[in-house]
């Protein structure tokens, strides 16, 4: 177990490094406006993929993990067949009616030419989502922080640094790229695998009872995290809606130092709760909960201070709204990182989708915070970190009352 925590904190450290370099080399080719585009699209891919999947990923890990040898190839399979089908229906979707979907995601027409290089990736980021889910639901972690590492690291920045004209052209050679290796690997389990239709058939349809309220969990925490981006890109501009971004691109990178906790956490409380063993589950939601808390302290002050050497880093140059949205930010990272770890624990212990019933109350909040503000405040980009902040901490409150509620069995 030790070291399969260590690879995956290798395999996260060199994640984020990938990713950070992403961004400085997207900075440089692009200038401003490049940039923005492609850390829009890295938002928006957020909000598409869990639909593409429609959940089914989290439950594959689930119910590897709680039946063990008993699942196999057919859970797979089943897996892999709803995520073709999710894949395609959407995909299909947002090119028929590509104008709408750019003016919707974007706020302008300008940029419609991204959405077949988003739909690519989007259909990528799906196909391995499901290998990853295989070997996380296995206890394969090694191999799981492995797909993480070259699907979200280093294969986004190779790419970037040979294909660097437009972000739309690399954006579409890493959707292809990701599609290529998904296919691969999902074909070589179909020709190893034996399993009749009727069982990938009953496995599909487990797995979407299950994954319906996982998706729109998904598609509601992506929403929030989208939400502040779309609204100042309609009422500020594409500069400042990508600084947004860009900051609630920092609060996600936080949350994903947690990744090998997040990792292990859902297939390890799934068996715990199976075989009942609930102190176990309360002990490491405790400890967690620690750890979390001098997150928030480190992020709420260290953030100000280096938001103007991040913008430097990654610009190239201070630039005034960039730093100030840090700045504000740094008060979200401590209840986003207690979210998404402890999200998993309500999954492990309830069929019923308990984390979207946080994420409505925290959309909620987000508009009532906004709409009371619009009346006070004039600085519309403060009115839209705040409200985001806002929410985020209705979702760690809702989520600590989520476990009282079934730790307390």
């Amino acid at each position: 177990m030790r070291r399969s925590v260590a690879f995956a904190f290798a395999a996260e450290i060199g994640t984020t490094v990938a990713m950070m370099a992403s961004f400085r080399f997207a900075s440089d080719y692009w200038g401003v406006a490049g940039f923005a585009e492609w850390v829009m699209v890295r938002r928006i891919l957020a909000f598409v993929v869990p639909v593409m999947t429609v959940g089914v990923d989290i439950g594959l890990t689930r119910t590897l993990s709680q039946s063990r040898k008993s699942a196999g190839d057919g859970v797979i399979l089943a897996a892999a067949l709803v995520v073709l089908c999710g894949t395609l229906a959407l995909g299909l979707a947002m090119l028929v009616f590509e104008d709408r979907v750019a003016r919707l995601l974007f706020g302008s027409l300008e940029h419609e030419h991204l959405i077949v290089p988003l739909v690519a990736i989007s259909a990528g980021y799906s196909l391995a989502g499901i290998c990853f889910a295989t070997f996380r639901g296995q206890s394969n972690f090694q191999a799981a922080s492995f797909v993480q590492l070259g699907t979200a690291g280093a294969i986004p920045l190779l790419v970037l640094l040979s294909v660097h004209d437009s972000p739309g052209q690399t954006i579409l050679v890493t959707g292809v790229i990701l599609v290529g290796i998904g296919v691969a690997l999902l074909l070589e389990r179909l020709f190893r695998a034996g399993p009749q239709p009727g069982e990938i058939v009953g496995h599909a349809q487990d797995l979407c009872r299950y994954g319906f309220g996982r998706m729109v969990a998904a598609l509601l925490l992506m929403g929030l995290s989208l939400l502040p981006v779309v609204v100042a890109a309609n009422l500020i501009g594409i500069k400042t809606a990508g600084f947004i971004a860009f900051a609630l691109s920092i609060v996600g990178l936080a949350g994903t130092t947690s990744a090998p906790i997040q990792l292990m956490l859902l297939p390890l409380t799934s068996l715990q709760q199976a075989e009942g063993r609930m102190e176990d589950i309360r002990r490491s939601v405790r400890q967690i909960e620690i750890v979390v808390l001098g997150v928030a302290v480190l992020a709420a002050v260290v953030l100000p201070i280096a938001a103007t050497y991040i913008s430097i880093i990654f610009l190239g140059y201070s630039d005034e709204g960039l730093v100030r949205a840090l700045s504000i930010m740094g008060l979200a990272i401590g209840p986003f990182v207690y979210f998404v770890c402890l999200r998993q624990v309500i999954d492990a212990c309830s069929e019923r989708p308990l984390n979207s019933f946080s994420l409505v109350v925290a959309l909620l909040v987000f508009g009532l915070v906004f709409a009371l503000s619009r009346l006070l405040i004039a600085d519309v980009t403060v009115i839209v970190l705040f409200s985001y902040i806002s929410a985020v901490w209705t979702l760690a409150l809702t989520t600590r009352w989520a476990l009282t509620c079934l730790l307390a069995r």
